[in-house]
């Protein structure tokens, strides 16, 4: 694992983006965000140059070796990844485990054999049939709320760690100061801030002092990138007025509706510049209690408001899968 670490650790962002001009174009122009994501998503399969061949080589075996466990059902694919393709279900699992262990690595973080690991809101496993490749010899538990995806888990990746499930709200089933290492991919990025508090809480309760803890939120910049909802006149409308007035009267409609929702995002948008925590309520997704929306927070509001549970080592913007921010947290001694 010393040896995984220093690999992540040494993978140079202005060496790689020197060697491959190409690349550096590339996240001018917006098509990467950074050397390091180009390199996971796809450079380490490209025979790049600017990197150690042994993190080539070490990619290539977690990637093996992770794509060769069960995959889930398409509907359990879909509930936790938004899409149902095999490929991309994948490729993110392991882009996001590589995030993680880059994280620890900057901080120098090592979990030697017989740490504990705890992923909170697993999934059907995305990424936890990666990380247990990267840290063999670790005590890996999964929890979700969603019962399906834990049962589909327990059934079928039993021999790479527990799984159970959690309730609404705490408390988890673990002694105080269980873990080593807790990380939570896309799951504050779903709940109203009452039950992040509560969760913080107990999160913090279950790692032992001085572990570490990678959270993933949506950031100021994937706020700005949530559409507009427009909704015309309603279709079952149509019937109580002639065919002559239906066309400029859902004409009309549409531009009062789009007035009124330009307006609410204006609004949201103060508030998440003045409370730097925004929590939006839409479509429910299937399979999921209905508490589970969108949630955005602000730099300022993590190290202010989480910053009471744990040290804020560092934030790193659009850590996690070119997306969403990693948020890299310690429990203080």
């Amino acid at each position: 694992m010393i040896h995984a670490i220093q690999l992540f650790a040494a993978f140079d962002e202005a060496r790689y983006l020197a060697a491959n001009r190409d690349v550096a174009e590339s996240i001018e122009k917006g098509g990467f965000f950074s050397g390091w994501h180009h390199f996971t998503r796809s450079g380490y399969r490209e025979n790049r140059h600017g990197v150690a061949q042994q993190l080539v080589r070490m990619l290539c075996d977690i990637s093996s070796a992770g794509a060769s466990e069960p995959l889930p059902p398409e509907r359990l694919r879909v509930r936790v990844h938004g899409a149902g393709d095999l490929p991309s279900f994948e490729d993110v699992g392991r882009i996001l485990s590589c995030d993680v262990l880059r994280a620890l690595a900057i901080e120098g973080r090592e979990l030697p054999p017989g740490s504990r690991i705890l992923d909170f809101g697993c999934g059907c496993g995305r990424v936890f049939r990666y990380l247990t490749q990267i840290f063999p010899g670790r005590e890996f538990v999964g929890t979700d709320i969603d019962g399906e995806a834990i049962a589909w888990s327990s059934n079928h990746l039993s021999h790479l760690g527990t799984f159970m499930v959690n309730g609404k709200w705490p408390p988890l089933d673990f002694p105080d100061e269980t873990f080593d290492l807790v990380y939570a991919i896309s799951t504050f990025t779903h709940l109203p801030e009452k039950m992040q508090f509560a969760w913080l809480m107990e999160l913090q309760r279950i790692t032992r002092k001085g572990g570490y803890l990678i959270l993933s939120v949506h950031g100021a910049g994937v706020l700005e990138t949530v559409p507009v909802q427009c909704h015309p006149v309603a279709e079952q409308e149509r019937g109580t007025v002639g065919p002559r007035m239906w066309k400029p009267l859902r004409r009309l409609g549409s531009i009062v509706m789009q007035r009124l929702s330009l307006a609410k995002g204006a609004r949201d948008a103060h508030r998440f510049s003045r409370d730097g925590f925004l929590y939006l309520a839409g479509k429910k997704t299937s399979g999921l209690p209905n508490f589970y929306q969108s949630a955005y927070h602000s730099q300022r509001y993590i190290h202010d408001q989480w910053g009471r549970f744990f040290e804020i080592r560092r934030i790193v913007n659009k850590g996690i899968g070119n997306y969403q921010d990693l948020v890299l947290c310690r429990r203080k001694d």
